[in-house]
């Protein structure tokens, strides 16, 4: 109740002072990037259009990748990038099939997936197939691995931005691989002092009909067979633009259109599957953003609608599902000694589905303010949220993050919080299983991290990140059997996850032709059960939750040629409540040679690539086999 007060009371100062006419004397920069201090002498460039993303994140540890990183993954999709460029672990179920992302030992429904504000899970199963996200369509992605008002277990903020004033742009990639896996992108961007557009399309087909060792076969020595029913067909779209109205307006508009067509192969379990899945969506949003200098202002708003089909069909289901969400937004942003935004958001979702009696439908406002005081040596930042879903009132959801530099060279973060999840329509909603009582999932949280950054003279650069967190869940949702077989949801479990994250980067410039770069990722999380109906299950780690992981990435460059070597190794997952039986550790090596070549104003680059150079053979997901080697051939060119 007190939140709304203050919301109405600020909202009638803002639109008071919005009422005076617009100055034309505050011109904004056409220019692509900004450069935001992060320290007394430490900065960052991030995109201009991303910055509002980067400040959601004082206080919690967090990785950038920009449009150098993403372009060296354009042939794969978000799942492939986490896996090797973030703490996230990923629960992958094969190459062509499903792939969700796990943060902090949080479920994948509790970990936000963004395109451009919107939200990409799906409304039905709350979650994401990071499987069919192309990395063709990303050119900026933040990673937040620590928790904010809009979720439990993290985010992943991804953005598609076209600069003004770059003029006429072309950029591609082909790639070949084993298992017939074809890959093709292609972008055509324009931009001048007033326009700024692109068309991205890509393109990806494969058999995935590669040999396994089948371990569940009886007897000795394990059969080598091979994968079937396991071939992808996925193409896509996407077209943006953006107007330089005026000195003080910017106009975005941006449409997303892809198709996916799976073939779902059987699991060792399984003789033989006839499922496939076909996925499509359209997307598009609408962007409008003004200043007004004469009262400190900003205003933002967003306009989205997207549409999601889902058809899964086998010899005995034919099962579709049709969900449309439409959403506004209206950030205002008022800044006379430090930044007070208010934000206010309506969102409706509606999902037909074979699964349900009648269409489900949804309306949900959200009211966020936020507060960033910034002093020489501290940025602090002050969150509070509240949602209205279905005729009820959530609790107040609030972050408070402080980022404090005792040194120039050294950042202390740390973070506290209280958050909420809503239960998906599939839980609500689902024929005769769903339970339209549900409470909302609750977590507290708390973090404290270290970023330390160290110049030694111009050849030698260190980068240091340390995060140490604890979150606690009470009313945790999972879906389990009744007492006459059925499955349902509910609230039943309290959760503990607590853990530790590190991130070391060194890059060294050896001589003019040499150069070298170590990155490293661990983690440790232990994410237990403290609470439930069930005695058998208390300081249990949860399913599919490795407590180890780690990845260090050597790279190597000569001239034009550059070499790299990547060591992923992942520990046990335990694939049973209990604790009684789990999926063993594994290592993977991936090897890439690249050359690149510059010609004119465009850059050629030549790479072959191994995955599991080793051949271990190894599961993710029980029963769902993964790859041995893979080669990887291709060529890039961008400008």
């Amino acid at each position: 109740m007190y939140f709304r007060i203050i919301t109405l009371l600020f909202c009638s100062i803002l639109i008071e002072n919005v009422a005076h006419s617009q100055s034309d004397t505050l011109v904004p920069s056409s220019e692509n990037v900004v450069t935001e201090t992060i320290g007394p002498t430490v900065s960052v460039v991030y995109p201009k259009s991303i910055r509002s993303d980067k400040h959601n994140f004082v206080g919690t540890h967090h990785d950038y990748l920009n449009d150098s990183v993403l372009r060296q993954h354009a042939n794969g999709n978000l799942a492939d990038l986490l896996t090797r460029e973030s703490h996230v672990f990923i629960k992958n179920y094969g190459p062509s099939n499903i792939a969700t992302p796990s943060n902090r030992g949080g479920s994948s429904s509790q970990t936000s997936i963004t395109w451009e504000g919107i939200d990409l899970q799906n409304r039905m199963l709350g979650q994401t197939d990071l499987s069919i996200i192309p990395n063709a369509f990303i050119n900026a992605a933040f990673i937040n691995y620590g928790n904010s008002t809009e979720n439990l277990a993290g985010g992943i903020h991804l953005h598609t931005i076209t600069a003004l004033n770059q003029g006429f742009k072309v950029a591609g990639q082909l790639t070949y691989g084993s298992f017939y896996n074809t890959n093709a992108q292609l972008n055509l961007a324009y931009s001048g002092a007033k326009y700024g557009g692109s068309i991205r399309s890509f393109f990806r087909w494969g058999l995935n009909n590669f040999k396994y060792l089948d371990v569940n076969a009886f007897g000795q020595p394990k059969p080598k067979v091979n994968q079937e029913h396991a071939a992808v067909l996925q193409y896509g779209v996407l077209q943006e633009n953006t107007f330089q109205v005026n000195k003080l307006n910017i106009l975005e508009f941006k449409t997303w259109y892809q198709y996916s067509n799976r073939q779902l192969p059987p699991s060792l379990i399984q003789d033989t599957s006839t499922d496939v899945q076909l996925d499509q969506s359209l997307r598009s949003v609408l962007k409008w953003s003004a200043l007004f200098p004469n009262q400190n202002l900003r205003l933002n708003t967003h306009h989205a609608a997207t549409w999601d089909y889902l058809e899964f069909t086998n010899l005995g289901i034919d099962s579709e599902s049709r969900i449309l969400s439409i959403y506004n937004q209206a950030d205002l942003q008022w800044q006379q000694y430090f930044p007070v935004s208010l934000s206010i958001r309506h969102l409706y979702a509606n999902a037909n589905s074979t699964g349900y009696e009648d269409l489900a439908q949804q309306h949900q406002f959200r009211f966020k303010w936020s507060v960033r005081p910034k002093f020489k040596k501290v940025f602090l930042r002050f969150q509070l949220q509240e949602d209205w879903v279905g005729g009820q009132w959530s609790l107040p959801a609030f972050q408070v993050g402080m980022n404090w530099f005792p040194k120039s060279f050294l950042a202390i973060k740390a973070s506290a919080g209280h958050q909420y999840r809503f239960p998906t329509f599939n839980d609500l909603f689902w024929s005769n299983l769903g339970n339209p009582n549900l409470k909302p999932e609750y977590n507290w949280s708390l973090e404290l991290g270290t970023a330390l950054t160290v110049n030694i003279g111009n050849r030698h650069r260190l980068i240091w990140d340390n995060a140490i967190y604890s979150n606690w869940v009470r009313d945790w949702l999972l879906w389990r059997p009744d007492s006459q077989g059925a499955w349902r949801p509910e609230n039943v479990d309290r959760v503990w996850s607590k853990g530790i994250e590190t991130k070391l980067d060194w890059t060294c410039q050896i001589n003019k032709k040499w150069k070298f770069r170590l990155h490293g990722l661990y983690n440790w999380n232990l994410a237990i059960r403290t609470g439930g109906s069930s005695a058998n299950l208390l300081g249990k780690q949860l399913i599919y939750t490795p407590e180890h992981q780690g990845t260090l990435s050597a790279q190597l460059a000569w001239k034009q040629l550059g070499f790299v070597y990547q060591h992923q190794w992942v520990g046990n997952r335990f694939i049973d409540a209990v604790n009684t039986d789990d999926l063993p550790m594994y290592h993977l090596g991936n090897v890439e040679i690249n050359y690149k070549q510059k010609i004119k104003a465009s850059n050629l680059n030549f790479f072959v690539k191994i995955y599991n150079i080793f051949g271990h053979n190894y599961q993710v997901i029980s029963n769902r086999v993964m790859p041995w080697q893979q080669l990887e051939c291709g060529i890039r060119f961008y400008q």
